[in-house]
């Protein structure tokens, strides 16, 4: 069993943290990256709120807003073209009333300095989000419009380079709501989720004709909700289980049923999966801790024969000084290079990190192995010596070999 464990853990994909920096103090959240390790997010500064970023090699670079105080990126495709959304303002201030702002979804072409917002579709709207960008350019999220005879409701959307239209998604149910979150043009699909019945349901749509909304299903229980997907068509998300017992990220194959990841311990209830690259390795986040409720940012590979689920804060090198020491709290995106974005704790903060996977493990020390290893020099009672090791595996193959030979009804009769 020690040697399964230690050839467990030294198998596992280690990571080196690089913190992708501030741009004006105050938090930092990253939502993409592409397959050039660019990244994209928001941080929030001491002269305005929110502000979207670029980040590329250690440059964490300002998008600006429209006018309206601001900004944030979504997403970036491997072209570099950048999405999100921004705050402009549509009634201006007087003397009685402040200003009027609406958000408005964004596209920043690659090279160029100054976000555009992307056309409205028919339909009378008054906020619209651009959450995804494929590598063919087309752009999906959500709107709030007037749907006429259901009024004013959240929609996906689905923006096309080509055409330069906004086509609204359709719906599960008369008068309800859609949104769409992950496009993918290999696929010539989109995923997110509908309302379905007091709940919502994961859903995926052609980008040809978004109108069509396929239900997705769920783990059993009564919701579940669409993430990304990749160029094999394979959807992740997270869904309710039997008797909504507990929330738990998935993986739906193109052609096969909806598979859960579990959890990090059999007593927790919360898992979801955010991305997935085209080796299968996906990301998210996960329970962590059964008091008051910690998440932990997570890896899994539905390639693996025995997949399982990792949380990435034991694949991490650990910083000897504790108090500059991160807890990863969630992965938001993998490239296929397993690069992996997500946010997390760092001296109180919420800062955005980017994983870079290392080829030789053993030069990542998580912060676990390293108070292991502080705790025997300390001469903790939980650590062995050399000498101790040898004793404790003399006597384990002494017991393996009695048990071989043990009479078997001796051995019924202690079972």
């Amino acid at each position: 069993m020690v040697l399964m464990l230690a050839s467990m853990t030294a198998s596992a994909q280690k990571y080196q943290v690089i913190d992708l920096g501030q741009l004006s103090g105050g938090s930092v959240t990253v939502y993409d990256l592409n397959s050039a390790g660019i990244a994209v997010g928001a941080a929030s500064g001491s002269t305005f709120g929110w502000h979207g970023f670029r980040w590329q090699d250690g440059l964490m670079t300002d998008l600006g807003e429209l006018d309206g105080g601001s900004s944030y990126a979504t997403a970036i495709n491997a072209d570099g073209d950048i999405v999100g959304a921004a705050y402009r303002i549509t009634t201006a201030a007087t003397d009685d009333s402040a200003a009027v702002t609406q958000l408005r979804a964004v596209l920043l072409p690659s090279g160029i300095s100054e976000f555009t917002e992307l056309p409205s579709p028919e339909q009378t709207v008054t906020e619209m989000k651009a959450l995804d960008i494929d590598d063919a350019g087309n752009v999906v999220g959500y709107v709030y419009a007037d749907m006429a005879d259901s009024g004013y409701a959240y929609r996906g959307f689905v923006w096309q380079p080509d055409t330069g239209l906004t086509q609204v998604a359709g719906v599960l149910e008369d008068g309800g709501s859609s949104a769409l979150r992950g496009v993918n043009a290999a696929r010539l699909q989109a995923v997110g989720y509908a309302s379905q019945s007091g709940y919502v349901h994961a859903v995926r749509i052609d980008t040809s004709n978004p109108n069509v909304l396929s239900d997705l299903g769920t783990l059993g229980g009564n919701s579940s909700q669409g993430a990304a997907l990749n160029d094999a068509g394979v959807v992740v998300g997270w869904a309710s289980t039997a008797s909504d017992a507990s929330t738990e990220g998935f993986y739906l194959p193109a052609a096969g049923d909806m598979q859960g990841i579990g959890q990090l311990d059999s007593t927790f209830q919360y898992s979801k999966a955010t991305d997935i690259n085209n080796a299968g390795l996906l990301v998210g986040s996960a329970q962590s801790n059964t008091g008051t409720v910690i998440y932990h940012a997570v890896v899994y590979d539905t390639a693996a024969n025995n997949p399982g689920l990792q949380d990435l804060n034991a694949l991490i090198d650990c910083n000897s000084d504790s108090n500059e020491r991160w807890t990863l709290t969630e992965a938001t995106a993998i490239n296929d290079q397993g690069q992996i974005v997500g946010y997390g704790a760092k001296a109180g903060v919420t800062r955005a990190f980017l994983l870079n996977p290392v080829n030789d493990n053993s030069d990542v020390i998580s912060c676990a192995e390293a108070d292991a290893a502080s705790y025997q020099n300390a001469g903790g009672g939980g650590a062995q010596a050399p000498g101790e090791w040898l004793l404790l595996a003399l006597l384990l193959l002494a017991k393996l070999g009695w048990s071989r030979w043990e009479p078997i009804w001796r051995r019924r009769v202690r079972l």
